[in-house]
């Protein structure tokens, strides 16, 4: 970075009281190396408040900041719905309607914020639902792993580590670290068998970032080193003072807290990144930079002071994409994210492991279950309430850390089909548990987590089906992982051959009412507002639920334009040699010219109908079992209505149903939607193991656009 692009502004005093401080050089030096070509601007409050320095960023019409960045709460939190917490409040929509990114840390104090109150707390002046608050987590390699006891106990029950460097590994962990991030099977992360030879840059583990340690004393006493009043692990919770925003809401969260009052509110943080534990920050010392004869140039540094102005340097790579593909900067994304998370949860490293508990009060020495607290000398009480990592979204991570990449893609995926595409939604949401479908349609109906038999009600149809499916089975997320080239292709291998819930489809007209019932219950809509437009829709919870998605991608390509390259990405589990074909159809029931999937003459339409690749072929190779490869078709039209077939051998299989061989008086499904254009399907005849990841396919309509820097 330039002395041109670092600006302190008329007024400002960045050596505050005496000199710089380590919590402005961190903020300074992660944005100054993670987005180099942008500009800063630095603005510092006057008196007891930060609110000064907020209002010069977020009124600055001369240079008018995209992006802000802060880790700086109040000190003295405003009383709810007071005049200063409105105004705080107010000043963020501000900040919204200015069409800014702001980003505020969760903190580095726990589930309490290092205030003795016995309950969970969380700094309001920073959770406002207009802000993207950003928590933060810790990330070992295999050395750091390996010396950390938590993870590497020497109890082979809690020794995380050897029980996914085994050659028969804990494949329920080994999935959870997938999810997290994992991108090599660990153990081909030793080099020659020597567990000194390994790449420093590879992940093992990422969780939550938390310090706290407690241990016993020569006098048997407790002692908390590094103590709760410290700054020691992410923050987050549940805001009670103010409701839950509508992103959160309809990604089907009910925030709520915990401790003496139960209420709930807006929850806290919406996302997360590195902040320290086993991996931190290099960052300019603020003793070098008041005084270069004293101290190191450099110091390692983090916390969610770090995590924060990571996520805001980020989106401004985010924005420089956006600009490429002639997109409006994002300036307010929370909905986006969460949007993101729904459709590409791949998109996001989800967090299960760890936990930010750090809740207690201040006693007596004497006081039953006392402990001293070593950074304030008090004796102290933990009371053990606070928030677990756990799959999907939590109260330590948010929805977690960001696969740069792959949310990058989502996000420009959403931008163009929001801003250029009139494409019909899976559903209309009638209330909580009835839609109408949105169009006349062919839909697969495919159930994961769901115990018993669940019911599909659609325009006076019933399907029934038996849940089922392996604890194992892949997910949207492991599908969407696994798209990536540097995915190991024996981390893709070892999770061959658990199979889903058996899948069917159904074909439901326009406006036809659609409901689901699990036994004589009713299962409510599920995030279905933010997933409908892009292809499916559930019934249920996270952890149990019925999908229904269409069969067929509809081309919704950037800025609406036609005679496209499309970016096709395949990952092969199957061991057979299989090729896939993409052809185009008049509707979303697969139909051609006037024939439907199954009838005489189609494959021959379908053929005619046939996308070529850039290289001319009109079908693609599968890449061999574990495998990855990528590819385009060309000449693709916003809109068009593109399906599949795959050939394996003698066998031709279709993305509809009714186009393949019978068992027990129906058309075998032989696809599974793995959410944003994304799918897998099932090679063998009969529907063979239904582990539908023997081909994952992925169609990206948008990442040719601009100098296709995401393809």
């Amino acid at each position: 970075m330039t002395a041109e692009q670092f600006q302190v502004l008329p007024g400002a005093d960045p050596t505050g009281w005496t000199g710089f401080i380590d919590e402005t050089a961190l903020d300074i030096s992660v944005v100054a190396s993670a987005a180099p070509n942008s500009t800063q601007l630095l603005y510092s409050f006057v008196g007891q408040t930060h609110f000064t320095a907020y209002q010069q960023a977020i009124w600055d019409l001369v240079n008018n900041p995209g992006i802000l960045t802060s880790s700086f709460p109040e000190d003295a939190e405003p009383t709810p719905n007071s005049l200063f917490y409105l105004a705080y409040s107010d000043l963020f929509t501000d900040a919204a309607l200015r069409n800014m990114s702001v980003f505020l840390s969760s903190g580095d104090g726990g589930s309490q914020t290092e205030y003795g109150s016995g309950s969970p707390l969380l700094r309001t002046s920073h959770t406002v639902s207009t802000a993207i608050v950003v928590g933060g987590t810790s990330i070992s390699t295999l050395a750091s792993a390996q010396s950390d006891p938590t993870l590497a106990t020497g109890v082979p029950a809690s020794d995380l580590v050897t029980q996914v460097m085994s050659d028969t590994p804990n494949l329920d962990l080994l999935m959870a670290m997938t999810a997290a991030g994992l991108t090599t099977l660990p153990t081909n992360m030793v080099a020659n068998s020597d567990p000194t030879q390994t790449d420093p840059l590879l992940r093992l583990f990422e969780t939550t970032w938390n310090n706290y340690y407690f241990s016993y004393s020569k006098s048997g006493k407790g002692e908390l080193s590094p103590s709760y009043s410290s700054n020691n692990s992410s923050s987050g919770g549940v805001d009670t003072t103010q409701g839950t925003p509508s992103y959160q809401t309809d990604f089907g969260l009910t925030p709520t807290s915990i401790g003496p009052t139960v209420a709930t509110g807006r929850g806290a943080p919406d996302v997360s990144a590195l902040a320290s534990g086993n991996a931190f920050y290099y960052v300019l010392s603020a003793s070098y930079l008041n005084d270069p004869s004293t101290g190191t140039l450099t110091h390692g540094d983090g916390g969610t002071s770090a995590a924060t102005p990571l996520w805001a340097s980020l989106t401004a790579q985010f924005d420089a994409v956006f600009e490429n593909q002639h997109l409006p900067q994002l300036g307010y994304y929370n909905d986006l994210l969460y949007m993101a998370a729904a459709i590409a949860p791949g998109a996001f490293n989800d967090i299960s492991l760890g936990n930010n508990i750090s809740t207690y009060y201040v006693a007596t020495k004497d006081t039953p279950g006392a402990v001293l607290d070593e950074n304030s000398g008090d004796y102290v009480v933990p009371t053990g309430l606070g928030f677990d990592a756990e799959s999907g979204y939590d109260y330590t991570t948010g929805l977690g850390s960001p696969n740069g990449l792959l949310l990058a893609r989502a996000l420009t995926a959403i931008a163009h089909a929001q801003i250029y595409s009139d494409a019909p939604a899976v559903l209309g949401i009638v209330d909580t548990t009835h839609a109408v479908s949105d169009a006349s349609q062919t839909l697969l109906v495919q159930s994961q987590g769901m115990d018993g038999s669940f019911s599909l009600s659609a325009g006076g149809q019933s399907f029934t089906a038996q849940g089922g499916g392996g604890d194992l089975a892949w997910t949207s997320r492991l599908a969407q992982q696994s798209l990536q080239s540097d995915f190991d292709p024996d981390l893709v291998r070892i999770f061959d051959g658990v199979g889903q819930a058996t899948p069917g489809s159904i074909h439901v007209a326009n406006g036809a009412a659609l409901s689901a019932t699990s036994g004589t219950d009713a299962l409510a809509l599920y995030q279905a507002a933010l997933t409908s437009a892009f292809g499916f829709a559930a019934f249920g919870t996270e952890d149990a639920a019925v999908t229904l998605a269409r069969p067929v991608a509809i081309a919704e390509t950037a800025g609406g334009a036609n005679s496209q390259d499309v970016v096709v990405r395949l990952r092969q589990n199957g061991a057979d040699e299989t090729h896939l074909t993409f052809y185009k159809v008049d509707d979303l029931n697969g139909d051609i010219g006037g024939l439907a999937p199954g009838a005489a003459g189609y494959a021959d339409a379908a053929q005619a109908r046939a996308y070529h690749t850039v290289d001319g072929q009109t079908s693609i190779d599968g890449p061999g079992w574990g495998n990855y490869a990528q590819t385009e078709i060309t000449r693709v039209n916003t809109g068009d209505i593109i399906a599949m077939k795959l050939t394996n051998g003698a066998n031709t299989f279709w993305g509809f149903a009714q186009a393949n061989e019978q068992a027990d008086g129906a058309g075998v499904t032989h696809l599974w939607s793995y959410g944003l254009n994304t799918w897998g399907w099932e090679d063998l005849a009969g529907g063979g193991d239904r582990d539908y990841n023997d081909l994952i396919v992925q169609l990206d309509f948008t990442s040719t656009s601009g100098d296709g820097w995401l393809i």
